[in-house]
């Protein structure tokens, strides 16, 4: 088969393509370094998961902006590639088949197939996540209300703050965990845009270079568009994540404000009755009795004031049983906070350590590219969990 080469042009339509997804992980990393990063109301229990995120938005962010410095290394080698082909095809071959790593295992040369590549560039969409409305944070500021009108009756029966032991700790912006998602939503399908825009770039090179040195070309590519496309995965995976939690903190914090509002109800109302009633009664009584001075006045103060703490006294213990339980489904709170902070480190933790197998990456790479088209990642069949591991395939320049 004689060796086939593509018009100098194309070597330089590709080049400027790359040089437009160096611009797009600048952008990339710029949003996961801001959007993906904003933990602003994130306190309470929701603090607990803050770490998490931070290191999670550092990993990408410095992840996108390696690749922006790579792709700038890759314009530069498809450049030289254009420059050595117009002086010598024969030793222009051999010399770049050395200049691109070598191709990975089974790795076979791409004939152009049945899809059509381009030099056309996507623009990536990256809009400000939505600011959803926080009905939780409204519950619990109408709660916190009900109890703050009996903080006084507390604090001088226990010497305890109801809201410091029952709202404080669940105080947050639980919204924000949704804004987080539609964060980590969007710098996915930006990424895959960017893998996209890479795959059909080198499909349409594909098509028209043949030969050692394209068959390495292909290959490297190859690695940065999967490698690309499991830096999107990663961020999904955070998305879905960050929906799951925000769903299974939500359920917990309203267990917490509905046993809250039922010892409102049923326990508090009572208990600020009686303490109303044995003032108002005391004061009554020493009127009647022709004041404090009056002995006959203190002993009928003194019976009513014991009969009526002996009901206050049991409310009380009943109101600390109560609590004790509000607590316990606020450690509730604090366990599925803690649970998605350790699924986000989970799935970092488990990219940074990843050992792939490239050749078999490579066989099912090009299974779904086949099939499914180069945005195969935005189809519905497509596990992000599983395609993340691909980050193992981007190269170190």
């Amino acid at each position: 088969m004689s060796l086939k080469v593509p018009p100098s042009g194309e070597f330089t339509a590709l080049a400027g393509l790359l040089d437009r997804q160096r611009g797009h992980f600048g952008e990339l990393g710029n949003y996961a370094g801001t959007q993906c990063a904003n933990v602003e109301g994130l306190d309470g229990a929701l603090s607990l998961a803050r770490p998490s995120i931070d290191r999670l938005s550092v990993f990408l962010n410095n992840k996108m902006f390696q690749c922006q410095g790579g792709m700038g290394d890759v314009s530069g080698k498809v450049l030289d590639a254009r420059q050595a082909y117009t002086q010598a095809d024969n030793a222009a071959e051999a010399r770049l088949a050395a200049v691109y790593p070598a191709a990975l295992s089974g790795f076979e040369e791409i004939t152009g197939g049945p899809l059509v590549g381009t030099f056309d560039d996507v623009e990536i969409d990256l809009g400000d996540p939505k600011e959803p409305a926080d009905d939780i944070k409204m519950q619990m500021l109408l709660v916190r209300g009900a109890l703050s009108a009996a903080e006084n009756v507390w604090l001088w029966l226990t010497g305890e703050s109801l809201v410091e032991t029952l709202i404080t700790p669940i105080l947050g912006d639980y919204a924000r965990l949704k804004y987080l998602q539609d964060a980590y939503g969007n710098l996915s399908k930006g990424t895959y845009t960017v893998a996209a825009n890479l795959r059909r770039g080198t499909w349409r090179m594909a098509a028209e270079w043949n030969g050692e040195a394209a068959t390495a070309f292909e290959s490297y590519m190859f690695r940065w568009h999967m490698g690309t496309g499991g830096l999107g995965d990663i961020a999904k995976v955070a998305s879905n994540l960050l929906r799951d939690g925000h769903i299974a903190i939500s359920v917990a914090v309203i267990l917490v404000l509905r046993e809250i509002n039922k010892l409102i109800d049923g326990l508090i109302k009572k208990l600020c009755v009686q303490v109303a009633e044995m003032i108002a009664g005391d004061a009554a009584i020493e009127v009647v009795g022709g004041g404090p001075e009056d002995p006959v006045a203190d002993v009928a103060a003194l019976g009513y004031t014991a009969y009526k703490m002996y009901k206050i006294y049991n409310i009380v213990r009943a109101v600390i049983t109560s609590i004790s339980v509000i607590i316990a489904l606020i450690a509730g709170v604090k366990k599925a906070v803690k649970e998605l902070g350790e699924a986000l480190d989970g799935a970092r933790e488990l990219l940074e350590k990843i050992q792939n197998d490239p050749g078999a990456l490579a066989d099912e790479g090009f299974d779904h590219i086949e099939n499914d088209g180069v945005t195969f990642e935005d189809n519905q069949g497509w596990s992000p969990m599983l395609g993340a591991s691909r980050v193992g395939l981007l190269p170190a320049s």
